[in-house]
Parts: structure tokens; C-alpha cells; sequence
């Protein structure tokens, strides 16, 4: 990533391994330095491989959606305006031979080291050389401790924030806090200053952090002052990439060059410009649907009469519609609407004889609901999830499975299992997490880059395959109910309009959808540590993408040689893959610690590496699986 020196990322970790701000350990010529990614090169020749209409909408708001929560703890961050976020695909390359083989830049970080000719130890800025006169370019030992604030996220070197290059507290002399010395690198607590003047000694000194950058007039925070502290520049150790992965199933027939299929980009086009200042996610929502069946306009409508006629629909039994019947008709509405438009004169005369109006007003009444990681990723799991027409490519009943199939589905609480063969994964690489990926809100700040500092996202994809679980949601609601008493008493349930709208009133109940959130996780984390038998791959080489509104779990394969094994285990080793996660989830090796003091979950059966869980290993119990911790009854029991 450099004109003379080579790091080298994989590609399934560039994005956590290479991202602008990561740190990294590497050898030279001159010594073991510590570096800084600067710059991500584009690829302009793979951004036919993406929809970035429809990517610059929906990432533009899910940005502001995480600006908006690190601006309630008082910070001046200003939000991404529409249609000035830049798409771009990365460059990854295959070897260092291939013509400007090189997929970004890295540079020197810290810019800051002691003298060591003859014992001096003085601190300088290695961009700028040494004060003490000796030669810049030889006899210096980096410094990598930075200064780092937890509640805005400030890092800066440590000349910046301590009292390094100050007055000394002895003599009083004006700056002559310039030498540097440890007794061991890596222990900050061994860090002292001494004085060019006198030669006395103190000890390094951290200020407090007042969360205002005046070098950019930027309030980072409206906390209270907290004092910095020393960090080491490592890679995880404070800035973390937020990255999003997006499941899109390539349909026969199309896409197997990479190129996003036709009608996708179809639908993405006309809704954009149809409904220009609206968010095509919103199309997902259940909001969305509701208010636009509940319309009698829609529902009379001539075009949506006849649509529903084409698709053998009965309109008087619009609620019992499955989503992607709903999802049909509005997808038929907006691309004939387009369609047609584009080759009349008067466009005013076809919109007429559409219900683009209704389609507007319900649009409207989910306008103000902010869209959150959850969504974005609901909406394209439901499109994963949907039924192709009888393609064949994707499998929904095991070649080798149980006699009455159904009801060992039941048994497990799962409506559905499908493999799904031809899956791209889009990862998008969102922007930056300083400090704790646990902490709430997380300080996320988006990535500006170039002269112009334009806002952008960063990604790739790669095909894979899959399997998507979908939880039962009447079982769902009667586990909900089962567990009133430790989740909310006063919850109230009602089956009257069947139970998957009363899962969606439950949704509607933050400690009803923290629950289902962590059961949801630990049954994924569950399928995951099992599935290392039968499909052939470990844990760091399986991802998972989880979602309440949709009762859906996806486990995909991250690794570069794709042997087919998830596709084995589906077909072959169901059985015997589910047995093995309901032991696991009643007997965890640490029991009965794990469940009594731990939560339900710890390192012996539930946590994965990070990069492998969407959610940083939080929100995990077994309880919720097997009963007898905070949930006194288990899913699977």
C-alpha cells in the first residue's frame, strides 16, 4: 500500500484489516514501525457490479442515523446532505506484478519519536526532524503511545494532550519538558519527562479533554472535561471500521458477470424518479404496507384490481397476503408507471391511471421513521427470502430429512430452512467507530476523503452461499407470552388478526423486541459454533446477519474457496447439526457458572470472534434457548 514498501491485507479482511485509520505493526529496512492507513484507491471498472442509486439513498440515511445519536451527547457533527454520498468500489488486487497493483496508501503514525544517538531521548516530530542537532534520518525510536479521550473520541499525539514539551515544574523553564525516557516501550506507566535545562525528572501528566477541536471550530462533545489517556497505536485498539453486509440473491440468468440484475436496478430507478426525496427502504416496512391496504383508494384502484387478477391475488383477502405478494404489485405499479412515462408526453395523463397518489400518502407515514441497521438489512433479507417462481437454484427441502419434516421444524421453532447457492454479499464500508464498539452511543463519524472532503461509503462483494432460517412466529409470540413476567408483565397479546400481526405488536415493545433480538442472536450463535463438523469450515470462516422485523437468521461463508459445504450440511446433516445445537445450548462446558453468574453466555459456547458477530458478542443467552437463567422458559424446550 506503499510506493516502496508492500502490506499486504486478504481480501475478506480488507475492509477490518485495511480501512482508512487502521494502525498496523510493520518491518523496514530501518527498524519495526508502526503505520497508518491514509487512502483507499476506487476501482471505477467494478461499479457496474453495484446499485449506487440505490445505495447512496439508503446509506445516506442509516450515516445520519448514527451522526444523529453521537449529536445527543452535544456534539456539532454535521449530518451527510442527500445525494453528496460517494459510492465507490475498492480496488483489491491479485498480486503485486499487476500494473499499479497497489489498492491504497499508508504513512508513518505516529509522527513522533525520541533521539537515541548518545543517550539523547528528545522528542520530535519525525515529519519535521530533530531540534536537538543530530541527524533526522538515523538513531530515532518511534513513540506509538497516543492520547486518546473515551466520551468524544479525540486522538492525538502525545505532545498534544499531555505535558510533554511544556515548562519544567523545577526550574521553570519555558518548554524544556523535551526528553522522553522509559524503562520499557510498551509500559506507559515507565513513561517520565526530563528537562533540557536542569535535568530533573517528572512524570508524564495527561490533561483533561474539553471535546473542542478549535484547529476545525468543532464541538466533539457536551460532557463534562475528562482527562485523556494513553493508548497504544495498535490495530482494534481505538478505531474500528463499521461495516454493513447486504445479501442480494443473483437470479438465473442474470448477474453471472457480477452486474446487479436488470430488474433490481429497474425498480430502484423508477422509484427514485417517481419518489425523488423519499427512501426506497421505506417499500419494506410493514408500516408502509398496512397504511397503503388500509387505503380503499389503492385497493379500488382499476390497475391494482387488475394486477392482483394477473397474479390469481384476492383482494378481499389482502391481510393474509404474504409480503412479497404485497411486494409484487408495488414493484409491477412502479417500473410500467416509469415505463410509460418515459415515452408519453404528458406524464400527468399516465399518473392518473396509477395509484401513485396512495402510494405517496403511505410513503409519507413512515417518513419520519428513521431507518436503523436493522432495517436496511431486513429489507434485503426479505428479497433473499423470497419466492422466485419455482427457481431451482434455491432448495427449501433437505434431499435427506426427517419423515414429517414440518413438524421437526416446529420442534426447533423455525417456519422455514432455504439454502441459497448464488448469493453476492455487498460489505459496505460505512465510516469509523472511535473508542468501544460497545458503547452507547458508539462515537461513529462518517469518512470524508479527497480535497474536497466529500462523504464517502467504501465496498465490495464477493459470491457466497448461504442459509436462511426464518423462526416460527407463532411459537415466537407464545414463548414471548410464557416469559411475560421477566420480560414485561403488562404486555398484552392478542391472536385475533392471526400471529404474525400480533408478533408485529410485540415488536412495538422495546423489552418484547431486546428478547427476541437475544434469542435470535444466541440461536445464531448456536448454528454457528455447530456447524464446524459437517460443512467443513471453522467459526472464522462464517458470518451471520440477523433480523427481528423478519424472524430471520442468515449464516453465509466468508472464505475465499467456497467447497460447498454449507450446501452439504443443509442436504444432508440437518438432523444431526440441530441435535448438536440443542447440547450445546443445554450443557455449556462451564455450566452452571455460565448460566447463573455469566449471563448465559461466555467463550465455551457462545462467543464468536468479532469480525464474525454482527453485534460484537452483546445480547447473548441461552436461557432464552433452554430456560432456567433471566428466561425461566427456553425456545427449544
Amino acid at each position: 500500500m506503499t510506493n516502496r514498501f508492500k502490506h499486504q491485507i486478504a481480501e475478506n479482511s480488507s475492509f477490518f484489516q485495511g480501512h482508512i485509520g487502521q494502525s498496523f505493526s510493520q518491518g523496514s529496512p530501518k527498524g519495526n514501525f508502526s503505520f497508518k492507513v491514509r487512502t483507499l484507491y476506487e476501482d471505477p471498472a467494478k461499479k457496474g457490479e453495484f446499485n449506487p442509486l440505490k445505495l447512496e439513498k439508503d446509506l445516506t440515511k442509516l450515516i445520519n442515523t448514527y451522526v444523529r445519536l453521537r449529536q445527543t451527547e452535544g456534539g456539532n457533527f454535521e449530518l451527510v446532505e442527500q445525494d453528496k454520498l460517494r459510492v465507490k468500489a475498492i480496488k483489491l488486487v491479485d498480486s503485486e506484478d499487476e500494473d499499479q497493483g497497489i489498492s491504497g496508501e499508508y504513512e508513518l503514525y505516529p509522527d513522533s519519536a525520541i533521539c537515541t544517538k548518545d543517550d539523547c531521548s528528545q522528542y520530535f516530530a519525525i515529519s519535521k526532524g530533530k531540534k536537538c542537532g543530530h541527524d533526522s534520518k538515523t538513531n530515532f525510536d518511534q513513540v506509538t503511545f497516543l492520547a486518546f479521550c473515551d466520551d468524544c473520541g479525540w486522538l492525538l499525539p502525545l505532545h498534544y494532550m499531555t505535558n510533554l514539551e511544556h515548562n519544567c515544574p523545577k526550574c521553570k523553564a519555558q518548554k524544556a519538558l523535551l526528553k522522553l525516557r522509559w524503562d520499557s516501550k510498551d509500559d506507559l506507566g515507565t513513561y517520565k519527562l526530563q528537562c533540557v535545562k536542569c535535568g530533573e525528572y517528572t512524570q508524564l501528566y495527561f490533561f483533561p479533554c474539553r471535546h473542542f477541536d478549535a484547529t476545525h471550530d468543532e464541538l466533539r462533545s457536551g460532557l463534562p472535561p475528562k482527562r485523556f489517556r494513553g493508548v497504544p497505536a495498535r490495530a482494534g485498539t481505538v478505531v474500528h471500521p463499521k461495516v454493513i453486509s447486504l445479501p442480494e440473491f443473483v437470479r438465473p440468468g442474470g448477474g453471472s458477470t457480477g452486474t446487479i440484475p436488470p430488474d433490481a436496478r429497474e425498480v430502484t430507478d423508477a422509484f427514485h424518479e417517481l419518489f425523488p426525496d423519499r427512501n426506497e427502504t421505506s417499500l419494506y416496512r410493514s408500516e408502509f404496507k398496512i397504511a397503503l391496504l388500509n387505503n380503499d383508494e389503492f385497493c379500488k384502484s382499476d390497475k391494482v384490481i387488475q394486477i392482483c387478477s394477473e397474479l390469481g391475488l384476492e383482494l378481499q383477502n389482502k391481510n393474509d397476503w404474504k409480503f412479497f405478494d404485497f411486494l409484487n404489485i408495488i414493484e409491477i405499479i412502479l417500473t410500467d408507471a416509469f415505463s410509460r412515462i418515459k415515452r408519453v408526453n404528458d406524464a400527468s395523463l399516465v399518473k392518473k391511471s396509477y395509484p401513485l397518489d396512495c402510494i405517496a400518502e403511505a410513503l409519507n407515514n413512515v417518513k419520519e421513521i428513521e431507518p436503523d441497521e436493522e432495517d436496511l438489512q431486513g429489507s434485503y433479507l426479505l428479497l433473499l427470502n423470497r419466492d422466485w417462481g419455482g427457481d431451482s437454484s434455491s432448495s427449501s427441502l433437505p434431499h435427506s430429512r426427517p419423515a414429517s419434516y414440518s413438524s421437526w421444524l416446529r420442534s426447533y421453532g423455525l417456519s422455514e430452512i432455504q439454502h441459497k447457492p448464488n448469493v453476492r454479499i455487498v460489505q459496505a464500508l460505512i465510516g469509523l467507530i472511535e473508542g468501544s464498539t460497545r458503547r452507547e452511543p458508539m462515537l461513529f463519524r462518517p469518512i470524508f476523503v479527497g480535497k474536497s472532503k466529500d462523504p464517502t461509503v467504501f465496498v465490495r462483494n464477493f459470491f457466497t452461499e448461504g442459509i436462511l432460517f426464518q423462526l416460527d412466529s407463532d411459537k415466537l409470540v407464545k414463548w414471548i407470552d410464557k416469559n411475560r413476567n421477566c420480560i414485561d408483565p403488562n404486555i398484552q397479546i392478542s391472536n385475533e388478526r392471526g400471529s404474525e400481526a400480533a408478533y408485529e405488536d410485540l415488536l412495538r415493545n422495546e423489552r418484547c423486541k431486546e428478547a427476541i433480538e437475544t434469542l435470535l442472536h444466541t440461536y445464531s450463535h448456536m448454528i454457528i459454533q455447530q456447524s464446524t463438523i459437517n460443512t467443513g469450515l471453522d467459526v472464522q470462516s462464517l458470518s451471520e446477519i440477523i433480523n427481528a422485523k423478519s424472524r430471520l437468521i442468515f449464516i453465509y461463508s466468508t472464505s475465499s474457496i467456497n467447497v460447498g459445504g454449507l450446501e452439504s450440511t443443509f442436504h444432508h446433516h440437518l438432523e444431526d447439526w440441530f441435535a448438536r445445537i440443542q447440547d450445546l445450548a443445554a450443557n455449556c462446558p462451564q455450566d452452571p457458572a455460565c448460566i447463573k453468574d455469566e449471563g448465559g453466555s461466555c467463550n465455551a459456547c457462545c462467543y464468536v470472534p468479532e469480525f464474525v458477530c454482527q453485534r460484537f458478542n452483546l445480547n447473548l443467552d441461552r436461557s432464552t434457548l433452554i430456560g432456567g437463567g433471566t428466561f425461566v422458559f427456553g425456545y427449544l424446550t
